[in-house]
């Protein structure tokens, strides 16, 4: 139902940052240098920092700046404010970019609860000590998805995607599957989306960075998640919409063709 015009030999079109992101609820590019991380969307959900405050920086990142939240010096983590009424309920795409720099027990990478056995929420987090083995998990804990990455995400960032649809849970790594399974299906709480720690920040800190976080309603399908990597490049700050459209049509022609493991292959430009 997408419409994309493309020209050239005349006045730059005006990009439009915030249009680009409607159909997320929401984008955090994480290219500020200290503070609050702004949502791209217009949906006005900033990130704000809490915990210790004093090591969230800028850092080099996949996608231009990452941001720092944590070290073994600073405990701090990234706070979404509670987002009900976009109405996600099960049913949503969580991604990001993500690098771990050590590990202790059990830190939460993405936490939409204040105790893992809450019989409400979400949340992803790593196994204790491992910066290679996850646990994902929605309502409650009687059912989740406890797998290890295909790589380390020690000193080196993922592209991490986890599709939550009801009763299901996909993960994905760089593009490929790397798990799926059973869980006790997500609900919506009334609390706030973490970065790097539980939903009130009690929990273990994620000693790392992220960068170009996104929330979706909705599960993302099969070649759209290494497409996530390709769409929505960064240029200046903004994005281009021409080339967004161009990759997203082409990947659609050739999905057919070719398979996941080749996709993710392909380089982001920008």
């Amino acid at each position: 139902g997408k419409t994309f015009w493309m020209w050239y030999g005349g006045t730059a079109a005006a990009a439009d940052a915030t249009g680009t992101w409607s159909a997320y609820t929401g984008v955090w590019h994480m290219d500020e240098a200290s503070g609050s991380v702004a949502d791209a969307t217009g949906h006005e959900l900033t990130a704000s920092v809490m915990g210790n405050t004093a090591n969230s920086v800028a850092v080099v990142g996949p996608v231009g700046n990452g941001r720092q939240t944590a070290t073994s010096a600073a405990k701090g983590y990234l706070s979404v404010p509670n987002y009900d009424s976009f109405g996600l309920g099960g049913t949503f795409t969580m991604s990001g970019w993500v690098k771990m720099t050590a590990c202790t027990s059990y830190p939460r990478m993405f936490s939409r609860k204040a105790y893992y056995e809450d019989a409400n929420g979400w949340e992803i987090e790593m196994k204790n000590g491992s910066m290679a083995n996850f646990t994902a998990r929605g309502s409650g804990n009687s059912s989740n998805v406890d797998k290890p990455l295909s790589t380390t995400l020690q000193d080196a960032w993922s592209h991490l995607a986890f599709v939550y649809s009801d009763a299901t849970l996909t993960v994905y790594q760089n593009g490929s599957q790397v798990a799926t399974g059973a869980i006790d299906a997500a609900t919506d709480n009334g609390l706030a989306l973490s970065f790097g720690c539980d939903s009130d920040g009690s929990e273990t800190y994620l000693q790392g960075a992220f960068d170009e976080c996104r929330l979706m309603g909705g599960a993302a399908w099969l070649a759209f998640i290494p497409s996530e990597k390709l769409l929505g490049v960064r240029i200046g700050g903004l994005v281009s919409i021409a080339f967004a459209g161009i990759v997203y049509a082409v990947l659609l022609f050739v999905f057919r063709a070719v398979t996941l493991n080749e996709l993710k292959n392909i380089k982001r430009g920008g």
